[in-house]
């Protein structure tokens, strides 16, 4: 008992010595504080502040600073490169008694680190314990010199940092990262054994998205903190959610990111390394569901739509090779397994397998199947090899297989579909082999070869029994006749070149009906340049006659333009009309041979009415105007005219039976120049020959049938002296040539037309010729000798007289008869 009381008083004797040693010491450590701060500045090359410091007993004997700053580097910021609210250093106290200083634990609260790299490589810190160093370097702007760290002159046991702050601003990356609400525990520090580190921060976000846990080190002898290569590393990484930009401020994954890459929305990974810096093995997992992505114009990923990735791979200074790498969007899970370089226009060699993954939604992820509404499923197997390039991909081999493929093409209504088709990789190409399609009940085989992906360029070959134009375009109008192409054939090429689109081709069809009209020996040949259309030649044979033109339709505007240029040789005139007007009666008949240019625009028939205009030549051969009878209309009309009523006569009309025993107009030829403007066509130098008559003449007719001629009826010489023989007066109305020649108008809407004769310039004809004959019969009168004098009558008386019988009225002759008649017309 009195040997523990004894050892009790000097324990207490002893303990009573170090709280009073220790008090002499934290007043001492107070009264040199400046002495302390001034030979911490010196080791440390910087300004030091602290506005109290002390010698505490908790976690073992150490010191306690408050407020703690410490400046940064002037060639970098003025800011303070520390600040601190409370640092508390312990250490180990028998190796003190050795003169070893060994931290025991260093513990920092609420810190505060500005951390900055600077152009040419160099961080802020690297000239701590060194005054001068980094503002050398930063003159210089040049990568630092390779540096041996020196051992560390303490050993620390614990790092105990809490609620501290990281601000990084590289100047070399141009990256800017904030790391808020910072835990982070560090552990046995040493040179023979690892670090072990426990982080937990808020990267550029008001919650933590960043935890750590793992090993570094250990620290090899030459280990040099500006080029840490050489240092080991194994540890678990969570980070998320984050987004892309923040990802894009860290500067060891911002590198790695291609710059067309954008994302909005959280995602996360979390990963495993081990490894050196230039030999690192990597795995992990990534999740972007709620994440809208998109990679340049060609892919975009909407929110909601299943991402996760997962990768087992080894990073090293030359290349990425992947032992195993897996994304898995929308219904698609690839695998790939190879290598890609880390140059600057990387080389590839990879193995791309997929599962049988559905079509349908990958409209919303690539913007160029948005109107395909897919249905089916696709399979990849490809192996990819070779450099990247701006304009070159990578050679690629394998496959593509399409499965009960379904696509909606646009403007057309039925949807396309494919059993089956394979497309096979060929390097910088790929083949699609005779692969049958369906679009309706058109059955078709398609089969095409790229010579390269990049810019694509291709040739292909279409061939169909049936072409079924109602399973190929929207109805126009209402066709009484099934719209088929029969035995069709299409080949051609297609490519890209400086971003546009041209293609090449022809296409052939051996019979078929296109609205109403059945034809046969189509052929054609086009050419497309990013949006004119070029219809290079076209030619068919159709209404018993055939068809040849050229043309272009051009859409860089809203409203398209085209031009046309066409040649028609015998098409029947009826059944031309026909097609053209079903419901109208028909006027004409014929064959019809026209060379026609148009042009117009517009994106209906009213819009393209209004422009259209053009010019040609037309003619029929061997035609009938029908319901119509130009000959005896004009010669009726005549009939107004006093002393030309009896114009036909019995006679004439039995001997002429086609002219006058027709309602219809029959002619060997009709021919005359076009001009289509204003909605109008616009006929010039018109000839119409009929077998007792010619007409010249021009006018216009309207788009509506709207009819307006004025035309010359010239009729033969052996119609004109019948005509003469029964009606006097008509040899008034004869030409030089012995022949008729009536001015006839034409005017109305078909077939309300009826030939009109200008009755006042026949009129002013006849009195002008009856007056030049009176005139002439007035001057053989004057100029006839004088008969000799009448017998006088016998003087009365000498003789007896019988008395004179009374004397007839004189008879009136028919040019009597016709000036008395024009006379009086004209008196009216």
């Amino acid at each position: 008992m009195r040997k523990l009381t004894i050892a009790a008083v000097i324990l207490l004797i002893l303990a009573a010595g170090v709280a009073f040693a220790l008090l002499n010491l934290d007043k001492l450590v107070k009264r040199n504080k400046d002495y302390i701060l001034a030979q911490a500045e010196q080791a440390l090359g910087r300004k030091v502040g602290v506005e109290d410091i002390g010698v505490t007993l908790w976690g073992g004997i150490g010191v306690r600073l408050k407020n703690l700053t410490l400046a940064d580097d002037q060639a970098f910021s003025t800011q303070d490169f520390l600040r601190a609210a409370d640092l508390q250093v312990n250490v180990e106290f028998l190796p003190l008694l050795r003169k070893e200083l060994r931290v025991k634990r260093l513990i920092l609260h609420k810190p505060v680190v500005r951390t900055i790299r600077n152009k040419g490589g160099v961080f802020n810190f690297a000239s701590i314990g060194g005054p001068g160093r980094a503002e050398r370097q930063q003159k210089t702007e040049g990568p630092p010199p390779s540096s041996t760290a020196k051992a560390l002159p303490l050993l620390v046991s614990l790092v105990d940092v809490a609620g501290g702050e990281l601000y990084y601003v590289d100047r070399k990356a141009g990256v800017e990262l904030r790391a808020s609400q910072v835990d982070l525990k560090v552990s046995d520090f040493g040179f023979d054994q690892p670090v072990s580190i426990t982080l937990a921060a808020a990267v550029n976000s008001d919650r933590r998205n960043l935890t750590l846990q793992g090993k570094i080190g250990p620290l090899p002898p030459t280990f040099a903190l500006d080029d840490p290569k050489g240092l080991r590393l194994s540890g678990d990484v969570n980070l998320g959610p984050v987004t892309l930009a923040d990802v894009k401020r860290l500067p060891f994954l911002a590198e790695t990111l291609p710059p067309t890459l954008k994302a909005d929305g959280p995602f996360s990974l979390t990963a495993h390394v081990d490894g050196t810096l230039e030999d690192l093995a990597v795995t992990g997992k990534g999740e972007g569901t709620a994440t809208t992505m998109s990679f340049g114009e060609h892919f975009r990923k909407p929110q909601g739509l299943p991402l996760l990735l997962s990768w087992d791979a080894r990073v090293t200074r030359n290349e990425i090779a992947l032992k195993k790498a897996k994304i898995e969007l929308h219904t698609l899970e690839l695998t790939a397994t190879g290598a890609v370089s880390r140059d600057a226009l990387p080389v590839v060699r990879l193995t791309l397998d997929s599962n049988r993954s559905g079509l349908a939604g990958w409209e919303k992820i690539l913007p160029v199947l948005r109107e395909q509404n897919l249905a089916g499923s696709f399979e990849v197997h490809a192996r990819i090899q070779g450099r990247m390039a701006k304009d070159r991909l990578p050679d690629m081999d394998g496959s593509l297989t399409l499965t009960e493929l379904r696509a909606t093409l646009p403007q057309v209504p039925q949807p396309l579909t494919a059993k089956s088709a394979t497309v096979n990789f060929t390097g910088q190409g790929a083949v699609l082999g005779e692969t049958p399609l369906s679009i309706g009940k058109s059955q078709m085989r398609l089969a095409a070869q790229a010579e390269r992906l990049v810019p694509v360029s291709l040739t292909y070959r279409l061939t169909a029994p049936e072409l079924w134009l109602a399973d190929l375009r929207e109805a126009r109008g209402a066709s009484k006749a099934p719209e088929v192409l029969r035995q069709v054939t299409g080949e051609g090429r297609a490519w890209m070149e400086k971003g546009m689109f041209s293609s090449r081709g022809t296409i052939s069809s051996a019979r078929g009906t296109i609205n109403d009209v059945n034809y046969a020996d189509l052929q054609a040949a086009f050419s497309m340049a990013g949006q004119v259309v070029n219809i290079d030649s076209f030619a068919l044979k159709a209404l018993n006659g055939s068809l040849q033109g050229r043309g272009q339709y051009d859409m860089r505007e809203s409203t398209p333009r085209f031009t046309a240029t066409t040649q028609v040789r015998g098409f029947d005139l009826a059944e031309l009309l026909g097609w053209a007007a079903p419901a109208a009666p028909r006027h004409l008949r014929g064959g019809i041979n026209l060379d026609l240019n148009l042009a117009g625009s517009g994106n209906r028939w009213e819009e393209i009415q209004r422009t259209l205009s053009g010019q040609g030549q037309a003619e029929i051969m061997r035609g009938a105007l029908l319901d119509v009878n130009v000959a005896e209309s004009t010669l009726a009309g005549l009939t107004r005219v006093p002393g030309l009523s009896m114009l036909i006569s019995p006679r004439v009309r039995n001997k002429y039976p086609v002219l006058f025993a027709t309602r219809n107009t029959e002619f060997g030829q009709l021919k005359g120049s076009l001009a289509l403007r204003d909605g109008r066509l616009q006929l010039d130098n018109l000839l119409v020959a009929a077998t007792d008559w010619v007409a010249r003449g021009q006018g216009s007719m309207g788009l509506d049938q709207s009819l307006d001629m004025r035309t010359v009826v010239l009729l033969s010489r052996e119609l004109t002296t019948d005509l003469v023989a029964d009606v006097k007066g008509l040899k008034y109305l004869a030409n030089k040539e012995g022949r008729l020649e009536i001015p006839v108008a034409l005017t109305g809407t078909l077939p309300r037309v009826t030939p009109q004769p200008d009755l006042a310039y026949v009129t002013r004809l006849l009195q002008r010729r009856l007056v030049g004959e009176g005139i002439e019969e007035v001057t053989k009168g004057l100029l006839k000798p004088k008969s000799p004098p009448a017998e006088q009558p016998p003087p009365s008386g000498q003789g007896s007289t019988p008395p004179a019988a009374p004397a007839k009225p004189p008879e009136k002759k028919p040019e009597e008869e016709l000036l008395k008649g024009l006379k009086d017309l004209l008196r009216r």
